[in-house]
């Protein structure tokens, strides 16, 4: 007999109990290929049905796997069927509730009444949103509607699309699903620049002082700002009303920007913000290498406090008395003004300017390498009895 393992599918002929052994047995058992034995019957008919349940699967064992059930009329009766995600065409498919699906109905041979949906195909008929990528984290983000009214947490299973191709302001469409009391996106798919919210915009350019930054606190739910006009107006913005939706605009940051009006909702809002920064040069006072943060001396401001991230270019080279040029920022977690965008300008070491980092280490190898030639100097020429270096003689032994 071939080596049988389990779930393998078999032929053999039943032997009776004997007075030895109570149990019936099987003899002559024969291995047959895989799909041969059928416990289910599968109907010829597809049918159409609607999502009413469907569950995300757990890590322990009796929770593992996603599983839903299907409500479909059979026999002019509403029936429910259950069905897995092995029972898919194709198991990357996003399932939520309320999806219409088309699927072959699994009957069992052993009890007519046991059935299960199979083949389940999820139909193209889904209601699909659009918006916009307000916030990238390490392994989730949140879209932003396109009527700037709501926005929507997704992981980032739940993209269709490359994720080389999300960026911040970016424009995405997406399908909505309420699970476990949370609503969150699926099937997310970038769309081509200028897809969404066609704004009639005015030409002229106006200035304003940011008055509320985005997602100013934990309690906000929208990623939503205001901008105070000159006139005293003020307007709303978010990230895709932002030339360049990587700068954070932080509270009484100067802008200039166009006003539109929303095509979708007929809204006034910002749009193409950017920050108006003013340039002020000053010397560092000090400096802390270990906590990366520092202090600069201005004739405008007195011990604005930096830290090193905002240094352009490689900041671990600053020293105090460096001469530098900035501008001026508001500081979230330091709850005051701070110098941004910080280029060094001059060495305080020399008036010339400061040499690259390659050029100092150039330098430092050169300095190394002629301070380890003067660690050993001969003093005195080794000479034998004869006068000679001592290597011709012949030495008996």
């Amino acid at each position: 007999m071939q080596d049988v393992s389990r779930r393998d599918e078999v032929e053999y002929t039943p032997l009776s109990a004997s007075r030895e052994s109570q149990k019936e047995r099987a003899i002559r058992v024969k291995i047959l290929p895989k799909g041969t034995v059928q416990f289910e019957s599968m109907s010829d008919e597809r049918y159409e049905g609607v999502v009413s349940n469907w569950r995300q699967g757990g890590s322990t064992s009796s929770t593992r796997g996603n599983a839903g059930e299907i409500e479909v009329v059979l026999d002019d009766e509403v029936e429910v069927l259950k069905f897995s995600d092995e029972d898919m065409t194709d198991i990357r498919t996003f399932i939520e509730i309320g999806d219409k699906v088309s699927f072959n109905v699994f009957t069992s041979r052993r009890n007519a009444s046991q059935k299960r949906a199979g083949n389940v195909t999820k139909s193209k008929q889904c209601v699909l949103h659009r918006g916009y990528v307000t916030v990238l984290k390490e392994h989730f983000g949140f879209i932003e509607f396109e009527k700037h009214d709501d926005e929507i947490f997704f992981n980032y299973g739940s993209c269709v699309c490359d994720l080389n191709e999300l960026f911040l302001g970016c424009e995405v469409r997406f399908t909505a699903v309420q699970k476990g009391g949370r609503r969150y996106a699926g099937e997310v798919e970038t769309l081509a620049k200028g897809t969404l919210d066609q704004a009639i915009i005015e030409p002229a350019f106006v200035e304003g002082l940011v008055r509320k930054p985005l997602r100013d606190n934990q309690f906000d739910k929208l990623y939503i700002g205001t901008i105070e006009c000159n006139d005293g107006d003020e307007i709303e913005f978010g990230v895709s009303s932002e030339v360049d939706p990587k700068t954070f605009l932080q509270l009484n940051d100067r802008v200039t920007f166009q006003i539109g009006t929303c095509s979708s909702t007929g809204k006034r809002r910002a749009y193409n913000v950017v920050r108006k920064l003013d340039r002020y040069r000053g010397k560092v006072e000090m400096f802390q290498p270990s906590r990366q943060f520092g202090f600069i001396n201005s004739p405008d401001f007195d011990s604005l406090f930096f830290h090193a991230n905002e240094i352009r270019g490689s900041g671990k080279g600053v020293r105090v008395g460096d001469s530098v040029e900035f501008s001026i920022g508001y500081g979230v977690k330091a709850k005051r003004d701070c110098a941004i965008e910080i280029k060094i300008l001059e060495s305080s070491l020399s008036s010339s300017p400061r040499k690259a980092v390659g050029e100092k280490s150039a330098e430092k190898r050169k300095f190394m390498a002629a301070e380890a030639k003067l660690r050993a100097a001969v003093i005195r020429q080794p000479n034998g009895p004869d006068g000679t270096p001592g290597f011709t003689m012949k030495r008996s032994l």
